[in-house]
């Protein structure tokens, strides 16, 4: 071998400084970087992207945490129904659904711009790789998803507008929550990309939230229950529907929905020390002219050393059943065509 040869073998084979630190040729105000280390290159290349993508989920996840706590702490509203008060979440929960879906969709579409740059083989054979994505590029794919979804709130928002009875203009409003959600991760990546590209809303995408919450609000659901612990039940049907946004109402009154829980319990049985308790709800959801729009049936079972605390125990787990349940029932019936 020549010397010449020997000192390019050389040159080829020394640590690329990526390894290390912020490589000098990806300057950090104009790429992501991330580097992949694996027995192969293909581990190490798939490792490198996963980092680049690690980069905005992991900020995406922080963002929605402080979202969810600044909702839960100004977002909290007494309910008084029947006789039975009780505090209830009011923040939307499908804006969070769709935020993490949106999540996923995007970062998707971001990875399709990772390049992997380079490559090097240490002495002990491992595969470092370098994956790089351009902040311009990636700026530009948010600008226009951002733009996507302000369009999609405003057609939604011009649905909403015109006259309909409350639940048709309820699904818009569902719409339209659902689609706002998805903006805040897709600005909070794009602030961390460039604070300077945030783009403002447009008017009809910022008042169309708050016209939401009023469509939501002005649907009215009743709320009874029947059985040994009817006011667990209520308690826990009227906080599925104010979860929705929607609003609980007398059920002698008038109402665009109307959610019956009826209760059952089953002999209880006694097993050694234990005594077991089963308990058995039917729900059904009806619309205005009184037919049924949804129907399901929740079972808890209760164990305990006495059957009072049995009861309880299953009585508990019951009234969470149904209080999930209802909620995705209703969330349902906002979502259909």
């Amino acid at each position: 071998m020549t010397a010449a040869a020997a000192l390019l073998l050389a040159a080829l084979s020394a640590r690329p400084d990526w390894v290390d630190r912020m490589p000098a040729a990806f300057p950090r105000e104009r790429f992501l970087t991330a580097v992949g280390i694996g027995e192969d290159r293909a581990t190490a290349e798939a490792r490198a992207r996963a980092g680049i993508a690690a980069f905005f989920e992991s900020r995406v996840a922080a963002s929605t945490q402080a979202q969810e706590a600044e909702g839960r702490a100004a977002a909290v509203e007494k309910v008084e129904v029947a006789g039975i008060t009780l505090e209830a979440r009011t923040e939307l929960r499908a804006a969070t659904s769709a935020a993490r879906q949106e999540v996923a969709s995007v970062t998707a579409k971001l990875l399709e711009g990772v390049e992997i740059a380079d490559a090097w083989t240490g002495e002990a054979g491992r595969v470092h790789a370098l994956a790089v994505l351009d902040r311009a590029r990636a700026v530009e794919v948010l600008r226009r998803r951002i733009a996507e979804v302000d369009a999609e709130v405003a057609g939604h928002a011009a649905r909403l507008a015109e006259p309909a009875a409350p639940l048709v203009r309820a699904r818009a409003a569902q719409r339209i929550v659902a689609a706002s959600g998805r903006r805040a991760p897709l600005v909070a990546d794009l602030r961390l990309l460039d604070p300077s590209a945030e783009p403002e809303a447009p008017a009809a995408v910022r008042d169309a939230r708050a016209a939401a919450e009023r469509a939501l609000a002005a649907v009215g659901v009743g709320v009874n229950a029947a059985g040994d612990d009817a006011p667990r039940l209520r308690t826990a049907a009227s906080r599925a529907v104010v979860a929705t946004g929607m609003r609980v109402v007398p059920i002698d009154g008038a109402h665009d929905l109307a959610v019956r829980v009826e209760e059952e319990a089953a002999p209880p049985a006694v097993s050694g020390p234990w005594t077991v308790v089963r308990l058995t709800a039917r729900v059904r959801v009806l619309d205005a002219r009184r037919e049924t729009v949804a129907s399901f049936v929740e079972t808890a079972k209760g164990t305990s050393g006495g059957a009072e605390e049995a009861v309880r125990r299953a009585a508990e787990a019951l009234a969470a059943r149904v209080e999930e349940r209802l909620e995705a029932e209703l969330r349902a019936r906002l979502d259909a065509p």
